[in-house]
């Protein structure tokens, strides 16, 4: 029994460790009531993915303005018995799972128990038209003791006196580095909403301004409304980086793409850029990148 056990439990690792290294962190481990280390590593592993996920998300809101997001998408038409009658998707894991389906299969079969009570229960609010459309996180159940949750939207559609239930579930697709190098905000719940958009606002100043010297904290806090000691403090909690090294390190970062991509002098660029001399451009520089704009440049 404890051989089978762990069988399926080590498959649910495998899989899970496989599916986050494509950046997919909607998967978790079910988790028995069993006392030994691999129920510890199970759960080791959902926390884990947990914080990827939150760190995903805060990713997605601090850069929402200048990242491009792919979507993944599943769609399954339900009849009016809530039985699969067609299945499209861009998901690999959900093409493995539903593309061979019997026909005739219940949509709630492929739902963990706690999402077949909440499915029964929202379900019947669409069917006596008390709803358009409803909006659910669903939990699938892939495979024995491992699950994955999907946003998910269901609306009823109907068609020659015929009733049918369309069920789309989406996800982002990231695959970027810089989404594991994301700082963890340890109070992030403790920033409101009104903050993060400031530390934001802020953020895209600095770099809309980085032809020129960084105006200083006083000045900050009057453009943005505000105090110095809230900009010093919660942009650095948000971003990882004050904005003076924020400042320095997007100057670095244009510099290196006007460098690879122009025929402009290296003192060009540097005034360019801000610097009031070439060797403060060219120290900030190495600093940054561990070697010369000279030795970058060739």
């Amino acid at each position: 029994m404890d051989r089978e056990f762990n069988r399926e439990s080590l498959q649910a690792i495998y899989r899970m460790l496989l599916e986050m290294a494509k950046g997919n962190f909607d998967f978790q481990i079910e988790c028995t009531n069993r006392h030994d280390e691999l129920e510890g590593l199970m759960l080791l592993l959902n926390l884990t993915v947990q914080k990827l996920k939150k760190n995903r998300n805060q990713f997605l809101w601090l850069n929402k303005d200048r990242e491009f997001v792919k979507i993944q998408t599943a769609c399954f038409l339900l009849d009016s018995d809530y039985r699969i009658v067609h299945f499209q998707s861009e998901m690999e894991y959900l093409k493995e799972k539903f593309e061979n389906l019997p026909e005739g299969e219940k949509f709630s079969a492929f739902l963990t128990e706690e999402s077949k009570n909440q499915w029964s229960k929202s379900i019947i609010n669409l069917k006596d038209k008390k709803q358009w459309f409803l909006i659910l996180p669903l939990n699938y159940s892939f495979q024995k003791s491992l699950q994955f949750s999907l946003h998910s939207v269901i609306a009823k559609v109907t068609c020659k006196k015929s009733e049918f239930y369309l069920v789309y579930s989406s996800q982002p697709n990231l695959e970027q580095n810089n989404l594991f190098n994301v700082p963890e905000i340890k109070s992030n719940d403790t920033i409101s909403i009104w903050d993060q958009q400031l530390f934001q606002d802020i953020h895209s100043y600095i770099e809309n301004h980085l032809e020129k010297p960084l105006i200083s904290y006083y000045d900050l806090a009057s453009l943005f409304n505000t105090n110095e000691h809230k900009i010093k403090v919660g942009f650095k909690e948000v971003y990882g980086l004050t904005p003076f090294q924020l400042h320095r390190e997007k100057r670095i970062e244009r510099s290196k793409i006007l460098i690879a991509n122009t025929d402009l002098f290296l003192t060009e660029i540097a005034e360019k850029m801000g610097f009031s001399t070439y060797p403060q451009f060219s120290k900030t520089f190495k600093i940054i990148t561990g070697i010369s704009p000279r030795t970058y440049k060739k």
